[in-house]
């Protein structure tokens, strides 16, 4: 599963089917309690500088 977050601060979760996933960062906490997974966490303290294109 990849997890990226882009500069304009939404969260993108893409499994292994390839599907997105997006959601607002007040969404966040609401999508890690329904997926229950680290990805989100991760990606909440994930530096966006870092994954500049």
């Amino acid at each position: 599963m990849l997890c990226l977050i882009h500069k304009n601060q939404q969260v993108v979760i893409v499994d292994s089917f390839g599907i997105s996933f997006r959601f607002c960062r007040q969404f966040n906490i609401f999508f890690r309690c329904l997926m229950k997974r680290q990805c989100v966490w991760r990606c909440k303290f994930q530096v966006i500088a870092s994954l500049e294109y």
